[in-house]
């Protein structure tokens, strides 16, 4: 029987890698917490970049180191995200006009103004989409249909909800929420 534990947590050593190192997020291990975070500038905005993972069983740093780099092709990612929001505008059920009237419901009118400023953002999707912060990415190497989230939003002390688009793990957008 003691041979059977022997050979099992052999196995199940070389399931699980010790330690993956990153470039980007330093070591990750087992004993982390499950979220590495860096932060990328990029045309003067610093945006977080987050690493979560729940168990790092059955992933390798490829794999990691992969979608890491999809996620720092920030301007690339962030150029498809607001195509697909603004391609979500012309939809009746449009998770983003939810988003803005989530706001405009929300959120003090001053504060909107000092953020988005004066303009076409309230009647106009496309405006709106343009107007909006890159918040946040986040990688999921565990989940396939949405390796990658890009969070857009406005200031954290406005509002606690963000417009959430998943691209899955071959760089497609594939869903579109409000996160809180």
């Amino acid at each position: 029987m003691r041979d059977v534990a022997r050979l099992a947590s052999r196995a199940y050593a070389h399931a699980v890698p010790a330690v993956i190192e990153s470039p980007v997020f330093g070591e990750i291990s087992a004993d982390g917490d499950g979220t590495w975070q860096a932060f990328v500038e990029v045309d003067g905005a610093k945006i977080e970049l987050e690493l979560s993972i729940d168990t790092l069983a059955g992933l390798d740093g490829a794999l990691i180191e992969s979608l890491t780099q999809q996620a720092l092709q920030v301007r690339e990612l962030d150029r498809q995200a607001r195509e697909a929001l603004e391609q979500d505008c012309d939809d009746d059920d449009s998770v983003v006009i939810a988003y803005r009237e989530h706001l405009l419901k929300h959120v003090d009118s001053g504060e909107l103004e000092a953020h988005f400023g004066e303009g076409a953002w309230r009647t106009s999707g496309e405006a709106f989409v343009k107007a909006l912060t890159l918040l946040r990415i986040v990688i999921y190497p565990e989940q396939p249909d949405g390796a990658i989230a890009v969070d857009y939003g406005v200031e954290s002390k406005l509002t606690d909800h963000v417009l959430c688009l998943a691209f899955d793990i071959d760089g497609e957008p594939n869903a579109l929420s409000i996160e809180a």
